[in-house]
């Protein structure tokens, strides 16, 4: 005989009151996997609890580290910031270095300027200084022959000439001779004290005199003395170094005249 629907009803009716027939008719009919579906959805929904929490985690992580993204951008851009600044003061050391080599060059240029016309200076100085005592023993040949000579005067360029140019018509001096003769500082005539006899002092006239000074007097006397004169050579100055009274010691008839007063006396 079937089952009908009356049949159907009766056993719902009884299941309804026997819950243990439910449990033990569900485990008849339902599968072994759908019995066992409610704890793998229990297990899955446990699962999906602990990957909401680990995603909530990373969400949480990744917010941290968007942070520290930011602070670091944050402490890139004041880096970068500072390094302009660094670069902009680098530039501006670098002008002044510059502009400090600039002046230290025109410093410099200045100083070499400063130094040159210290010298030339020196030069002018030293040229003034020669030329007044060498004016000085031209004009004032009492002052600095008297010493030597008795009545001492300084011959001038007429006298010389007058003196000198006969020689030269006859060929006892060369033409350039005579130049070099009438380049001496000072040619004075007068008579020794010593002797009484007249002489010719061919002067070479120095601030300093020096060992130039001394083999032009000998020269220019030894030219005048080939003319049938009695010629010796004289040395004049503030100061006489050391080699050349050395060396005079050596020259006959050489007269040393070395100044000791005050430059005004020059001009006295």
């Amino acid at each position: 005989m079937g089952f009908t629907v009356s049949d159907f009803r009766d056993l719902v009716e009884l299941l309804e009151q026997k819950p243990q027939w439910r449990q033990e008719l569900r485990r008849l009919v339902l599968t072994d996997e759908l019995l066992d579906l409610p704890r793998l959805v229990a297990e899955l929904v446990e699962a999906q609890k602990r990957t909401d929490a680990t995603i909530a985690q990373l969400v949480e992580a990744q917010k941290r580290t968007e942070e520290r993204l930011d602070r670091v951008d944050a402490q890139i851009a004041e880096l970068v910031e500072a390094q302009k600044r660094a670069e902009e003061r680098l530039d501006r050391v670098d002008r002044q270095i510059a502009e400090l080599v600039e002046a230290q060059k025109r410093t410099e240029d200045a100083v070499a300027e400063l130094a040159v016309s210290q010298r030339r200076m020196g030069e002018d100085v030293g040229l003034l200084k020669g030329f007044a005592m060498e004016n000085s023993f031209r004009t004032r040949p009492l002052v600095w022959y008297s010493p030597i000579l008795r009545r001492p005067h300084v011959l001038s360029d007429e006298e010389l000439i007058e003196l000198v140019e006969p020689a030269v018509e006859r060929g006892l001096l060369s033409d350039s001779e005579f130049r070099d003769l009438s380049l001496a500082d000072a040619v004075v005539v007068g008579r020794l004290k010593r002797d009484g006899e007249q002489v010719y002092l061919v002067v070479e006239v120095s601030w300093g005199v020096g060992e130039s000074d001394l083999q032009r007097a000998v020269r220019r006397a030894q030219y005048l003395a080939r003319i049938g004169v009695r010629a010796q050579p004289a040395l004049g100055g503030r100061w006489i170094t050391p080699q050349v009274k050395s060396e005079a010691a050596s020259v006959q008839d050489i007269h040393l005249i070395e100044w000791k007063g005050e430059l005004a006396e020059l001009y006295g």
